[in-house]
């Protein structure tokens, strides 16, 4: 498994990609541009006064710029992107870069890999019995371009090749099995916090955890036990009626 990374994955979506995602499906220029400016982020760093150059380079500008659709502030020189955490920016993200998927799983194919990608992180993995650390090499090296031509900087401390063999997880699960699998590391988390609410109390657990209160610390570890339970069905069934069990102060169970 061949597992990369995209740097400052929003961040790198400007608003001339966003702009044609919403012309692509439809809008009138004027409409998609507004759509644009609303769904990003200012940004004056010297990348983004390059790119806000380029306005005009992309066919836009007669619609932004002169004429009845003239508005000064139109004219500014600095460019969008998608902010992180933004409810818009994960779907228009995946639109911006239909091609780069389409481009990266041809490739996936070619060498008869599965690819798939969530966000900035991107996979490859293949049961060949021939497949080498060469061949993976060969693979970064063209996905890396890939990137590169489409304004994209990969996080080359973040590349990972597991064999055959090795732990391999992906988006904080263990995905070498049949199915998805919680980690080791995460059960542990939440059965230390089982544990030391029971032996020394809740407010005591809340107080050396650093929460604020009782009531967001039992909101966080519920969090993770309905999250534990979509993975593994019995062992978040386990926590959550422990959790349950658990003396809880008033303040804590309030809503």
């Amino acid at each position: 498994m061949i597992k990369l990374d995209i740097q400052s994955f929003f961040e790198s979506i400007s608003e001339i990609q966003v702009y044609n995602v919403f012309h692509s499906i439809g809008y009138g220029p004027l409409v998609a541009f507004e759509l644009s400016r609303l769904c990003t982020r200012r940004s004056s760093s010297g990348l983004e006064r390059y790119k806000a150059r380029n306005w005009r380079s992309h066919g836009h500008g007669r619609y932004i710029g002169k004429g009845r659709y003239s508005i000064n502030t139109y004219r500014r020189v600095l460019m969008g992107h998608l902010p992180q955490g933004a409810p818009t920016s994960p779907i228009l993200s995946n639109l911006a870069v239909v091609d780069l998927d389409e481009k990266l799983r041809r490739l996936a194919a070619r060498e008869g890999m599965s690819y798939s990608r969530y966000s900035d992180d991107l996979v490859f993995s293949t049961a060949r019995d021939d497949f080498s650390r060469k061949i993976a090499a060969s693979i970064i090296g063209e996905v890396y371009r890939e990137l590169s031509r489409r304004g994209f900087d990969p996080n080359r401390n973040k590349a990972v090749v597991s064999p055959p063999g090795a732990r391999k997880i992906v988006l904080g699960l263990v995905v070498d099995g049949d199915s998805p699998r919680l980690p080791k590391e995460f059960k542990e988390r939440l059965r230390q916090h089982l544990y030391y609410l029971n032996k020394y109390g809740v407010a005591n657990h809340a107080q050396k955890q650093g929460f604020k209160s009782l009531f967001s610390m039992k909101r966080h570890i519920e969090g993770l036990a309905f999250y534990a339970l979509h993975i593994e069905k019995s062992f978040g069934e386990e926590v959550l009626n422990r959790l349950a069990a658990i003396d809880w102060p008033p303040l804590a169970s309030s809503s």
